[in-house]
């Protein structure tokens, strides 16, 4: 998607609009709006339903979708979805909520849940979470399987759900509350073929989602457009969000007991006792929050753990300096991980003092800390394998360990080496050299050898060693055998190449090509800006965090590799083809 000048939004008729014509006239004013805020053609992509919507940005196809808050975190888990903004009640800062309303025909026989035994009920759509999710929790809490006692239809918007009760079509429906409101007040007499029979507790409203990667700037572009548009364009606004609120930057919306408190209706603390299997809560209660649990995915975190466990909810991360770009990255990553859990990062420096790092595992060893993350520079550190061997959670980040009982988790740079040559063979280039740390040389060569390439062209560096390494390739005696193009670890490497390149009277990229295997500001503002291979960091620490915390559940870890998340390759200005004489 790199370099693209057009802008995907994904809407569902899920959001309210049973029929595609009705959000036509406001489509174009939504469309007209957003091109002009990011200066750019926005196209709106109607989703049949959010299984869609999810598979869409998931492959590339959507760059922003509006979800319900039980589709986010599908599309959060499975397509990289980042909330950008949440909606709130107008004239305050507390999140909008809705709720959920199971409706019969009025002709019916039906007036509880129990009722609903034996029908057909209609859903708008199974990630939907006033449309599914809470009215099947709602059912299972009057005793009836969602699953044997009824048959589900999905109908795949609010309002369709709600025409096929009152048409007869069906005898049960399941939509948002809000929908049922709007006709009471629009349509009186048509509200009088229906009848409520549950209402749910409020529920958080769903955010406007944005995929992982998206520039910086047309982020930052959209993201005010929101936070304008119901005083810039009102008419457009109501595609995307309800009457009486408005949207505010969105924080982190991981699952975590909060979540599953707000979809509940019960408190945090009851939360934390259902999960820990504390005595004094009522069988109905302990029923609807685990249903929530349940169809949510989601697992007891090391926080709700430490409840009943008297274990830290402070998480260690030994540097040896703050300047690795790598581990740089990582440190963002790993903190919305751990907030996501209700955990708290503690960063300890040690500027290379073994005494330091020492310091710091006596405080994971005597329970200060719940668990740790080190780099490869604690890799050799005989105390680091004892405290593994006796059970302290930890893992090392970025390397792999010869010891069988430290976890390491390792980013695929096999992938983004491989990715790297693929760009450069369609540009032409037959001569590379890849110039990496001494850990990844193995992944580098690996990477290569997927290409059909050979181990001679890594090249093993440190920070102190990279301009000696790469002077000597490109001051070869043989033009005619010296690399066209250089892949770098990361950007600090680049630039090195850059340097060098400069100081040769290479010109890049017309002489010289160059990538680095990571993408930051700084790849970005480099002169010429460098073509980069984008790492998944986001996913990388996840794993690492989820590594930590089922050691912190005191759960077995069997190690595997990342998800398979491919890289994303970056053209800018520091590639090109190699010249014809080259």
């Amino acid at each position: 998607m790199a370099g693209r000048r057009e802008f995907f939004l994904g809407l569902n008729p899920v959001t309210g609009w049973g029929d595609a014509r009705d959000a036509t006239p406001h489509a174009q004013l939504l469309i007209a709006y957003l091109s002009a805020a990011l200066d750019m053609p926005v196209q709106v992509v109607l989703q049949p339903d959010y299984d869609a919507a999810i598979a869409a940005m998931r492959d590339g196809l959507l760059d922003a979708a509006i979800f319900g808050e039980y589709a986010f975190q599908r599309a959060r888990i499975e397509a990289g979805a980042e909330a950008l903004a949440v909606p709130v009640a107008a004239g305050s800062d507390t999140e909008a909520t809705y709720q959920s309303v199971i409706i019969a025909g009025a002709e019916t026989a039906i007036h509880t849940l129990t009722d609903l035994r034996g029908q057909t009920v209609g859903f708008v759509d199974r990630g939907s979470t006033t449309g599914y999710l809470i009215p099947r929790r709602m059912l299972r809490e009057a005793g009836v399987d969602p699953d044997t006692d009824i048959t589900a239809v999905f109908l795949n918007a609010h309002r369709a759900v709600l025409d096929a009760v009152a048409r007869g079509e069906v005898s049960v429906g399941a939509l948002f509350w809000q929908e049922v409101q709007r006709v009471s007040t629009e349509e009186p007499e048509r509200a009088l073929r229906l009848r409520t029979v549950a209402v749910s507790p409020p529920i958080p409203k769903g955010p406007f989602a944005v995929r992982r990667g998206l520039e910086r700037e047309t982020r930052q572009r959209l993201l005010q457009a929101l936070l304008r548009i119901h005083e810039d364009a009102p008419a457009a606004a109501r595609l995307i969000a309800a009457q009486n609120t408005r949207w505010r930057p969105a924080s982190s919306r991981n699952v975590t007991l909060k979540t599953v408190a707000a979809l509940s209706g019960v408190s945090y603390g009851t939360v934390s006792r259902v999960i820990n299997g504390r005595a004094h809560v009522a069988p109905e209660t302990y029923t609807r929050v685990m249903s929530i649990v349940q169809d949510l995915g989601f697992r007891p975190n090391a926080a709700a753990v430490s409840l009943i466990a008297g274990q830290s909810d402070l998480v260690g991360f030994i540097l040896p300096d703050t300047d690795d770009a790598f581990i740089a990255r990582m440190i963002a990553g790993v903190q919305r991980a751990l907030m996501g859990e209700g955990l708290h990062l503690v960063l300890c420096p040690t500027g290379g003092d073994r005494d330091e790092e020492a310091y710091y595992l006596g405080l994971l060893d005597d329970g200060r800390f719940g668990g740790l993350l080190l780099t490869e520079w604690s890799r050799e550190t005989p105390l680091v394998n004892t405290l593994a061997a006796i059970g302290r959670p930890l893992v090392l980040l970025g390397t792999e360990t010869g010891s069988g009982s430290v976890v390491s988790v390792v980013p695929d740079m096999r992938a983004r080496v491989a990715a790297a040559v693929a760009h450069l063979h369609a540009l032409g280039h037959a001569r590379m050299a890849v110039i990496v740390a001494p850990e990844w040389a193995a992944n580098a060569v690996q990477g290569l050898e997927d290409m059909g390439l050979t181990a001679a062209s890594v090249h093993t560096a440190t920070r102190e060693t990279a301009p000696v390494v790469i002077r000597a390739l490109l001051a070869s005696d043989s033009p005619s055998t010296a690399p066209t193009a250089l892949i770098c670890e990361d950007e600090r490497f680049a630039l090195m190449a850059l340097t060098v390149a400069h100081a040769h009277d290479l010109a890049v990229p017309t002489m010289l090509s160059v990538i680095a295997l990571a993408d930051s500001w700084i790849a970005q503002s480099a002169l010429p800006p460098l073509t980069t291979v984008a790492s998944p960091e986001d996913a990388f620490a996840s794993h690492a965090v989820a590594a930590l915390l089922t050691q912190m559940r005191a759960q077995e870890w069997n190690p595997v590799t990342l998800p398979q998340i491919a890289p994303r390759l970056i053209s800018r200005a520091s590639t090109a083809p190699p010249r014809n004489d080259a």
